[in-house]
């Protein structure tokens, strides 16, 4: 992934992630945040006098931690090696495919889409294509967002990144006690997921 460049007259930060010295400008919408140049991990505004941004910034962080392990775990049965997958809004399912013919089956969750020509993501609950059913972790995250005053979790559409949206699905999979959260491939660019234990169909 290349991360958003900013221009040298932004402000003045520190990345903790890369340790790398940059100037940025900070988007105002729906946050005061932007990706670190070198490494994309989310800065916050170093002039932001509310907390609950910086703790929301560790809450992500944990999140993707947490979600590693997850999927880690979930490798188990190939989880990342699958050749296709399908997704059943009627069902509420997803299937995963092999290519030796084994097969997997999960509930499913659809959190949001990024747009990768704009750089742009979508919260499920805001794409009228997404039956409501499979929204309701993506509306519990905006839910969140409404109680504690997160713009990012309230906002339909905002600028994002790969990484982004990576925390959008890993902070979905923390607050709702996903089994793990899978990245799919589309048209206009990737579908974030969250899936719950899954079941062996064929061998």
């Amino acid at each position: 992934m290349i991360p958003s460049s900013r221009t040298p007259e932004g402000t003045p930060n520190h990345c903790p992630l890369c340790g790398n010295d940059v100037q940025i400008e900070l988007s105002t919408f729906p946050t005061d945040d932007a990706p670190c140049p070198h490494c994309g991990h989310l800065l916050w505004s170093a002039n932001t006098a509310e907390d609950h941004r910086s703790d929301f910034e560790k809450l992500l962080s944990q999140s993707l931690e947490e979600l590693i392990v997850k999927n880690t775990a979930q490798q188990q049965w190939g989880l990342g090696a699958n050749s296709g997958w399908d997704l059943d809004q009627e069902s509420g399912g997803i299937v995963f495919h092999f290519a030796d013919g084994f097969k997997v089956f999960a509930p499913v969750q659809i959190i949001g889409s990024l747009n990768v020509d704009k750089q742009s993501w979508l919260w499920a609950w805001a794409n009228p294509s997404i039956l409501d059913p499979l929204t309701q972790q993506a509306e519990d995250l905006k839910s969140y967002g409404e109680l504690h005053e997160i713009p990012r979790l309230m906002t339909p559409v905002w600028s994002g990144t790969n990484e982004l949206a990576w925390a959008m699905a890993a902070f979905a999979a923390k607050l709702c006690g996903a089994t793990g959260a899978y990245r799919a491939e589309t048209d206009k660019g990737h579908l974030y997921m969250t899936f719950g234990e899954v079941e062996v169909i064929a061998l």
